[in-house]
């Protein structure tokens, strides 16, 4: 029998790895187990959301798995890390009383509610985006006083409400006149545009496509110098704004507006919560497909469908269709990721399927961070 330290003796295997022996100290908190586990070598977000089985006195004990990050920490810039490549094992087992199991069982199997907790989460309130865009038209005013800048526009994920908090900024197109020398290269006007507004804004930084503005406590903005490039099939404006290596890459802010416009009448705002979704797994995982290419992913993926599904099924749909036809612009370790993704989130849906709302939860987390909650509503 083990009593509650050290190593136990009988250390049971899980589906595909057995469980490592580096085993800490055991502490009881009744009516909960909690074990401290901290393994000497890295498992990968697939390994880590199997389900464990660890034998104490007769009774089994589900350990799950968690990411031990600050509220708001970026995850390191490498898009092939995965959620135990980042950060040490750490496990809680929890035993549960055959009355509780049973208790459980008769639940509704299904962790929307958890989702629909993150969104609530992650979502900008009307008064947070109303203040961001404000602000944003402020920075309008002042470069219309910049001789190079000819025209300001709003846009970006913020002003089609796609926005998520702590991680999106809002996006001015600053259309500059013609200047042969910016035109071949577009470092040359990202300075310009730099060096104005630092007079102004003390927290200036400068990036290859965009010159940001923080701002404390508030979303940033992202100051992004633009050509006119023609017109797009509805007559708007198409642009040319900076891309890496002194470039320039083409850009329609209106056709844009329009997609997710489209798809928010045929669908309702529910659509507009799935893509932020989208962009909030993207940014927990290292970012490996850019804001502006979820968007256009979510728009082939739901613009399918007569009405939204819950959130678990549209994000997984999401992830299937990034899978399969994924941006050019996502590196080859991002692709990667995106694929583990989307086998997950299918392993997800099945487990939900089948009563395990709890081992769907331990999956959906494994994708979505330590905010997204774990209890079994």
């Amino acid at each position: 029998m083990w009593h509650g330290s050290g190593t136990p003796q009988a250390f049971a295997t899980g589906r595909r790895r057995a469980v490592p022996h580096s085993v800490g100290t055991v502490q009881r908190h009744p009516p909960m187990l909690r074990l401290r586990l901290v393994s000497d070598h890295q498992l990968s977000c697939w390994q880590r959301v199997q389900t464990y089985t660890l034998r104490a006195s007769g009774s089994g004990i589900r350990l799950v798995f968690g990411c031990r990050r600050k509220p708001g920490q970026l995850p390191p810039r490498r898009s092939s890390m995965t959620c135990e490549e980042r950060f040490r094992s750490i496990a809680v087992a929890t035993h549960r009383s055959k009355h509780e199991s049973n208790a459980q069982n008769s639940m509704n199997n299904s962790p929307t509610k958890n989702f629909h907790v993150l969104l609530d989460h992650i979502s900008l309130s009307t008064s947070e985006k109303e203040m961001a865009l404000s602000r944003a038209e402020s920075v309008c005013e002042n470069l219309k006083d910049f001789l190079l800048v000819r025209e300001c526009i709003v846009t970006g994920s913020m002003a089609r409400s796609t926005a998520i908090r702590t991680f999106s900024d809002v996006d001015i197109i600053a259309v500059i006149k013609n200047d042969p020398e910016m035109t071949e290269n577009s470092n040359l006007a990202i300075n310009a545009i730099s060096n104005f507004l630092s007079r102004m804004y003390g927290n200036i930084e400068d990036f290859d496509s965009a010159v940001h503005i923080a701002l404390p406590d508030e979303p940033g903005i992202d100051v992004v110098p633009a050509l006119l490039a023609g017109k797009n099939p509805s007559g708007h404006s198409l642009f040319k704004i900076p891309a890496e290596r002194q470039a320039w890459i083409n850009y329609d802010p209106a056709g844009q507006n329009k997609r997710i416009e489209e798809l928010s009448q045929k669908l309702g705002d529910e659509s507009k919560r799935a893509i932020r979704l989208a962009k909030w797994w993207s940014r927990v995982n290292g970012s490996p497909i850019p804001s502006y290419e979820i968007e256009g992913i979510a728009s082939r993926t739901f613009l399918q469908w007569s009405e939204m599904p819950p959130p678990p099924e549209a994000l997984a749909a999401f992830l299937k269709e990034a899978a399969t036809n994924t941006p050019k612009k996502v590196t080859d370790q991002g692709k990667i990721l995106v694929r583990e993704a989307a086998l997950i989130a299918q392993e997800a849906l099945e487990l939900a399927k089948q009563g395990d709302t709890a081992g769907s939860v331990d999956r959906w987390r494994c994708l979505l961070g330590e905010q997204f909650s774990t209890v079994v509503f």
